[in-house]
């Protein structure tokens, strides 16, 4: 929320605060020019206070590594229970300057000299982020039930996270010989989107608690498409990659019959998992706002649900094959165990 002042009256003088970076660590800010400074706001100290930023040079302001604004010169102020909502309680705020951060400065003022003006240089991240979900959302669920009332048996059993922890599993009901067919990849393909446009959401709440989650901003709706898209993409030829590691290690290790099964397995892991995070996240958003810190927290979660899958997809091959536990141990570190460590390691670390 911009807002105009009438008065001034500081609570509190930021520049106390400013870090800068020197030789890959942190130190306080020495007056020296320098052309970023780092500090956090925890908002709750300073709620209903406004944060101003003023300086006749141009300047550059992110909140949680996004971009908020890019201001030529004068003053702007924020109201830090908006922030709050936006982003998240803790606020990390960097400002850059080209020419170096000099005269800058950066206040906390009391709420009651200010006054609301009707202009907002905050960029509405909930509303465009909220319609491109909305249509994401939609075209997901229009292609759930194209794929639900085409092949409603097929969609339940891919659905069924009863499954993932049941040693017995019935080969008719999985299409174990037709993993390829036109009806399975249109499954992936749904899969691939999916998950792609849950990943999407937890990258864009979690923000900087997930590493990865900076390679994919976005910004306005089009980008959201844009990065949804990447995302599915790569899902995709991960899905392929994975298709070709269980066939190729199935053979060599003799457990062909057994090979749709795993990677059956493996698909619907991934259903069960992306609509986990997607169910949680819609209804804390309902009921108590965004926090990244939870999309975080379920994306652990999923992990650690696709470790004990994998744990279950030992024991419905022990009670599937005949074959020694080293011998099913070796091959399902090779295509299953190895594989999921390091997707979890670029994922999450």
């Amino acid at each position: 929320m911009l807002c105009a002042q009438s008065q001034q009256a500081v609570v509190k003088d930021l520049r106390d605060e400013w870090l800068i970076t020197e030789n890959n660590s942190y130190r306080k800010f020495d007056g020296v020019p320098s052309k970023a400074v780092f500090f956090s706001v925890d908002a709750t100290r300073f709620k209903n206070d406004f944060l101003q930023v003023e300086d006749d040079e141009p300047f550059v302001i992110f909140i949680n590594k996004k971009l908020v604004v890019a201001k030529e010169r004068g003053s702007i102020r924020y109201g830090i229970d908006s922030l709050s909502a936006l982003y998240s309680p803790l606020l990390q705020i960097s400002i850059f300057q080209k020419g170096g951060i000099s005269s800058l400065s950066c206040n906390m003022l009391a709420p009651s000299v200010i006054r609301v003006s009707d202009e907002d240089p905050i960029p509405r991240t909930g509303n465009f982020f909220l319609d491109f979900s909305l249509m994401g959302t939609l075209i997901v669920s229009l292609y759930f039930i194209l794929l639900l009332r085409s092949n409603p048996r097929l969609t339940l059993d891919y659905l069924n996270a009863s499954k993932l922890f049941s040693v017995q599993e019935r080969e008719e009901n999985l299409l174990a010989n037709r993993v390829a067919s036109s009806v399975n990849l249109l499954f992936y393909l749904f899969c691939s989107l999916f998950c792609g446009l849950t990943l999407t959401a937890v990258f864009h709440f979690a923000g900087d608690l997930i590493p990865l989650a900076e390679h994919f901003p976005i910004r306005s709706i089009g980008e959201g498409f844009l990065q949804w898209s990447k995302l599915s993409m790569l899902i995709a030829g991960l899905l392929v990659l994975k298709m070709v590691i269980v066939f190729t290690f199935s053979m060599l290790f003799n457990l062909k019959d057994t090979a749709a099964i795993q990677y059956f397995n493996f698909i619907r892991v991934l259903f069960v998992v992306a609509g986990f995070i997607a169910f949680v996240s819609t209804l804390h958003l309902i009921f108590y706002g965004q926090y990244g810190s939870l999309q975080s927290f379920l994306l652990r979660t999923g992990a650690v649900v696709m470790v004990l899958s994998a744990g279950m997809m030992y024991l419905k091959l022990l009670a599937l094959t005949r074959y020694h536990f080293f011998h099913l141990f070796s091959y399902l570190c090779a295509s299953e165990i190895i594989p999921l460590v390091i997707l979890l390691k670029v994922l999450l670390y």
